[in-house]
């Protein structure tokens, strides 16, 4: 089941600064990813998964999966 990454950030009780400082980037880069504007690396998308205890391939699919969109409607 292919999840959103604000809706884990959020019910994991994360702002998008709280959860940037744990993986290291900025809050940009975590809006960026949420929005579908970027991807992160493989190490990033590990880390989310440990956090939000859920398998990384399901952050991937959701982030690749939203970008697709936007790039086909614009």
């Amino acid at each position: 089941m292919k999840r959103e990454l604000k809706s884990l950030r959020v019910g994991a009780g994360l702002t998008q600064t709280e959860l940037a400082k744990r993986l290291g980037v900025t809050n940009v880069t975590v809006s960026r990813w949420e929005r579908g504007e970027a991807i992160p690396k493989p190490k990033y998308i590990k880390a989310m998964a440990k956090l939000f205890n859920i398998k990384g391939q399901d952050i991937f699919l959701n982030l690749i999966t939203t970008k697709a969109y936007k790039v086909a409607t614009k």
